[in-house]
């Protein structure tokens, strides 16, 4: 027993690396750039639109009533728009992340009232 235990580390060093190893490089990457936001509005084929809905639609579940306050009246439509309004108004932003752009377009259009 004694000695398997100490084996222990090693297996559970092994089974983490073969784990990070099993990960496509793509699902490693988290971190959505406001240039590949903006990209997905450009896309003809509409699959970049859906895409960049989703993202949106995320950010604005996860922050609405912390940096900014939508009401039950706002639509998704009305979000999306705002959102991509402020990414084509925006191109000196760009560089700044995907979620911080859409926060900064919904925080302009939709502010917290105190």
């Amino acid at each position: 027993m004694k000695q398997w235990m100490s084996c222990l580390p090693r297996i559970v060093a092994g089974l983490s690396l073969a784990a990070c190893l099993s990960v496509p490089a793509h699902a490693q990457r988290q971190v959505v750039s406001g240039e590949e936001l903006a990209a997905w509005l450009q896309q003809a084929d509409g699959s970049g639109r859906g895409r960049f809905t989703g993202f949106v639609l995320g950010v604005h579940d996860a922050f609405n009533e912390i940096m900014f306050c939508t009401s039950r009246e706002v639509s998704a439509s009305q979000i999306e728009n705002a959102a991509s309004g402020f990414v084509n108004a925006h191109p000196e932003v760009l560089y700044k992340s995907g979620a911080d752009l859409v926060r900064l377009a919904l925080s302009e259009a939709y502010p917290c009232r105190e």
